[in-house]
Parts: C-alpha cells; sequence; structure tokens
C-alpha cells in the first residue's frame, strides 16, 4: 500500500479519532492522521479511499486488557512500502520497523484490530510498542 506523500496534519483529539475509529477504552493520549490512499495498480485502493494511522497510548491496566482483547499472530512475510514509516511516529513505533533494503517489515507480532474498527475502515492491523501503546493502521477498500 501506498501512502501520499503530501504530509496531513498530525492530530491529538481522542474526541474526534473515536468518531472515526472505535476506542475501547479511554486513551492517555493519542496521534493520528486521516489521508487519502495513493491509487496504485498492485492493489484495489481507488481515489476515494483513506486510511488512518494512530498511535494510542493507554495505561497500564487498559493497555493489558486492550492486549487480551487481540487475537495476535506473526505476520513475518509482510512488506510495507518505505513511505509506510512517518516522520510523526513516535521512537517507539519507528523502533518497531525495520529497514530491509526496498521495504520495511514488522518483524513483531501483529495484531487483529477489530476492536477498532468502525465502518467504514474496515481492513488493517495493529500492534503494540514496549511503551503502552498501540499503533493502528485502518483503511477503507
Amino acid at each position: 500500500m501506498s501512502c501520499s506523500d503530501k504530509q496531513p496534519e498530525v492530530r491529538t483529539d481522542a474526541v474526534v479519532l473515536g468518531r472515526l475509529i472505535n476506542l475501547p477504552v479511554k486513551p492517555v493520549s493519542v496521534l493520528w492522521v486521516s489521508q487519502k490512499v495513493v491509487e496504485n495498480p498492485r492493489v484495489d485502493l481507488g481515489p476515494t479511499d483513506y486510511y488512518i494511522n494512530a498511535v494510542i497510548k493507554l495505561d497500564d491496566a487498559d493497555f493489558e486488557k486492550v492486549k487480551q482483547q487481540c487475537s495476535t499472530e506473526p505476520y513475518s512475510e509482510t512488506q510495507l512500502d518505505k513511505s509506510f514509516m512517518k516522520p510523526w511516529f513516535p521512537q517507539s513505533v519507528k523502533d518497531c520497523f525495520k529497514d530491509k533494503g526496498d521495504y520495511l517489515r514488522v518483524p513483531i507480532t501483529w495484531a487483529d484490530p477489530k476492536i477498532f474498527i468502525k465502518s467504514p475502515l474496515l481492513q488493517g492491523f495493529c500492534f503494540f510498542t514496549n511503551n503502552n501503546e498501540v499503533f493502528v493502521h485502518l483503511y477503507t477498500m
């Protein structure tokens, strides 16, 4: 998936984010963007599709609660375009990505994002950092 080169505004409003995705617990803080997906002939995403990347910081109890609600699977073969990495990602999120030359890989366990899904953002993934954060990537299709 390719993401637009134009840098969107990084938002910090949990209330607005909660209108777009499901927030199963009250976050300590959020960083997020919403942006149109650049058309890519390799995938079925078009000019009206968009994605949300969110970093959701939780307190200790809620972090464990959310982790328990997410089923996890290793996605060791998933490759992401280098444009997926954004300058606004906190260092704890950036540390989860590994540069493999032509692409990025997240060599940690990804989780099913179903507890965050709200129509029309029905596809995506999430993973957990060592800093009580959940990185959520959801997109329309």
